[in-house]
């Protein structure tokens, strides 16, 4: 990676590492929280953030978003946010990590200060979780660049990056880890998909929670039915409800749309843990109201649009699903995103499957 030279593992001092410590369940919460979102495990420390409603963002805050490699920035950079991440406490799918564990496309939630601009900060948590772990079911549809993975189905485009593999017919049967974000359909755009090392058998799915039967201990993330009888759960409360955010290891592969989990970790959702800290997100729009007063992102950040929210490369009345959007602003004590501003990006070029080589 290309900050690889500027920073290197290095053990934390005792405050540092029992402050990650604290930090990690919040952490988690957030990335899940898309996608995660696929992400994040204890906000404990944040003391809450400044925030200016004149154009600023700065304090205490997270975002959340794909990792770059942009030369503008020689640290870590995160959806255009350049961090200086030479004393965060990094987790990788809930392991501890270092920095030179992480990749451009990885969605990351970073913990951390912001400058009043939101373009910089320091970084003090990083934390990353995948999306799905699972297989390549089939032939991917090369014609729409989609594949399947665990009943999602994926979606690349030119900003997706593959390592490891190239799309084509032989990518059936491949163990592969999966970051991305969550369209209205369901379907996860993908911003990075890697082909595990080795033999790799393990099944992974994140989402929020929903369609809770308690009787028959069955929910839903996504379209995937989730039996989990027989799970270990830990996390908030431990026991699933509705709205929380979840990470699930599988039994085995789906069947016939349903699967068995054998661990299940809970998380409170971002908004109920960050009140008053400053935020910035990149995410797809999959739902919005008819009187354009609020949206959400990756079926997960619930966005409400005020009086002073500004507009960058579109209006208002211009917003549309699947739009993808970066939105910053403040978590309110009403555990709502108060936008401060809402850029519309542009979309997504399609992605060029590589022909197949002569014989």
């Amino acid at each position: 990676m290309k900050h690889q030279a500027a920073i290197q593992a290095r053990p934390l001092p005792n405050r540092l590492a029992d402050r990650g410590r604290a930090l990690l369940p919040g952490l988690l919460a957030a990335l899940l929280s898309v996608a995660l979102p696929a992400a994040l495990l204890s906000m404990a420390g944040c003391q809450g953030a400044s925030f200016d409603f004149g154009g600023g963002v700065g304090g205490s805050g997270l975002v959340w978003g794909p990792m770059g490699d942009e030369p503008s920035c020689d640290d870590l950079l995160v959806d255009q946010v350049c961090f200086d991440s030479s004393t965060a406490v990094v987790t990788v799918n809930g392991e501890p990590a270092s920095i030179d564990d992480l990749e451009p496309g990885m969605v990351l939630a970073v913990e951390g200060e912001l400058n009043e601009a939101g373009d910089a900060g320091t970084a003090a948590v990083v934390d990353y979780n995948s999306l799905l772990t699972g297989t390549i079911e089939g032939e991917p549809d090369l014609a729409n660049a989609a594949l399947q993975v665990l009943g999602d189905t994926l979606l690349l485009d030119k900003e997706s990056r593959l390592v490891g593999f190239a799309l084509s017919a032989g990518s059936a049967g491949l163990h592969v880890e999966v970051s991305g974000l969550v369209d209205a359909g369901g379907m996860i755009r993908v911003t990075r998909i890697a082909r595990r090392p080795g033999v790799s058998t393990e099944l992974t799915t994140a989402g929020t929670l929903h369609l809770l039967d308690a009787g028959a201990q069955t929910f839903r993330v996504r379209g995937l039915e989730i039996d989990y009888s027989s799970a270990i759960i830990s996390g908030t409360g431990a026991s699933p409800a509705n709205g929380l955010l979840v990470r699930v290891t599988l039994a085995g592969a789906p069947s016939s749309g349903s699967a068995v989990a054998t661990r299940i970790r809970l998380v409170e959702p971002l908004r109920d843990r960050l009140a008053n800290q400053s935020v910035v997100l990149k995410g797809l729009v999959t739902s919005l109201q008819p009187d354009l007063k609020s949206l959400v992102l990756d079926r997960a950040h619930s966005v409400r649009i005020g009086k002073d929210t500004e507009f960058v490369g579109s209006r208002a009345d211009e917003l549309a699903v699947d739009q993808r959007l970066r939105v910053k602003g403040r978590i309110t004590d009403s555990k709502s995103i108060l936008a401060l501003v809402v850029e519309k990006l542009p979309d997504a070029l399609p992605y060029e499957v590589s022909p197949a080589p002569l014989p």
